[in-house]
């Protein structure tokens, strides 16, 4: 099946303990290439892209988005932070588009894509220093985000901002 902006695929993967077949139907977009070495590849019969490189927004946007999606109460929690992380690389990274209702319960997504090595055919298709680059700064922001929600100066505006909803509680 194709459409105007790519072709419709579906990539077949197994729900291991119930031994449900899931098809997913993928688009593959046709996208201008982001790098001049794109790598095509194929997964359970189906040919992609994976891009050389992200720009600058994409990678800004995947780390504020598995940094944001990972946060609970004021931490990141470590297992949501990896999922995150590995889904917008997935999202980013490829020609492939996963539809909205699949992306609902990103989590299962996730489970899914990583029980069936999709996460892990993808990363190792990746440029590694183009990866460990994300990954470092992934981690980089992560720490200094923690180092400033501890600091005088976060918890100086904190009371800031709180002042005015804590004034009108109180008139209350």
């Amino acid at each position: 099946m194709s459409c105007s902006y790519g072709r419709i695929v579906p990539i077949t993967f197994i729900d291991a303990p119930f031994q449900i077949i899931i098809e997913i139907k993928i688009i593959i977009k046709d996208k201008t290439k982001r790098g001049t070495n794109n790598l095509e590849v194929e997964f359970k019969g189906e040919l992609f892209n994976i891009y050389e490189y992200l720009s600058t927004q994409d990678e800004y946007d995947l780390i504020n988005i598995a940094l944001q999606k990972a946060e609970m109460g004021g931490i990141y929690n470590p297992a949501l932070l990896d999922a995150f992380f590995c889904l917008n690389i997935v999202y980013l990274f490829t020609d492939l588009e996963i539809p909205t209702e699949m992306r609902e319960d990103e989590l299962a997504l996730f489970d899914l894509l990583e029980r069936e090595g999709f996460i892990d055919f993808i990363v190792s298709n990746i440029n590694n220093e183009e990866y460990m680059n994300i990954y470092n700064n992934l981690i980089e922001t992560k720490t200094a985000k923690e180092q400033y929600k501890n600091s005088t100066a976060a918890i100086i505006q904190s009371l800031i901002e709180d002042l005015p909803k804590n004034a009108e509680a109180a008139a209350k």
